[in-house]
């Protein structure tokens, strides 16, 4: 059977595909509750996941057994809100501090129940809003609340800071899970 090559067989079987700026992120920074409407994040990644290998020797050559699975730390790019209510880098500096305290060397929850959250990161679909895939972290925490570059060079921009957190595993749901 030969297959024929075409703009438009292409076109045809094209369906529009997602768009990497259509994305929501929501989860508790910390014990504070964010709400299902997310927050500003302006960037990150669908985190990644790998599987280790184990090498074997056997006459000369090497079979390779699947090992553990890591799961990389994961980096979000928050844009600095003006508004004191939602103090976002107040919030996150707050969860890293609860987590170890900058001057005691303590932790504010010893079992990790408050300090660990469940995140969501959601690809939306262009034509309405709706998830079309989302990653549960589960148990998120920060590592590292980035600093935050302060400039009288700088004109016509936000400001913006990375936090980087780290998480157990990630699970993921996918609108065609209902199907």
């Amino acid at each position: 059977m030969a297959i024929t090559s075409s703009i438009a067989n292409f076109r045809s079987n094209f369906q529009g595909g997602t768009r990497p700026n259509r994305f929501l992120v929501t989860g508790g920074i910390g014990s504070t509750a964010i709400g299902d409407s997310g927050f500003l994040i302006k960037a990150t990644t669908l985190p990644a996941s790998t599987n280790g290998v184990i090498p074997v020797p056997y006459r000369g050559r090497v079979l390779k057994i699947p090992g553990d699975r890591m799961f990389a730390e994961w980096a979000i790019t928050i844009i600095d809100d003006a508004d004191e209510s939602t103090d976002l880098r107040g919030l996150f500096t707050t969860w890293s501090n609860d987590v170890n305290a900058h001057v005691a060397n303590t932790t504010s929850d010893p079992n990790m129940t408050e300090t660990m959250t469940l995140w969501h990161v959601s690809m939306l679909s262009q034509k309405d809003d709706s998830p079309i895939r989302t990653i549960n972290l589960h148990n998120c925490w920060p590592i590292e609340v980035a600093g935050v570059d302060l400039s009288y060079d700088t004109a016509d921009s936000i400001t913006e800071f990375s936090v980087n957190l780290a998480y157990d595993f990630w699970t993921e749901d996918s609108a065609t899970d209902s199907l």
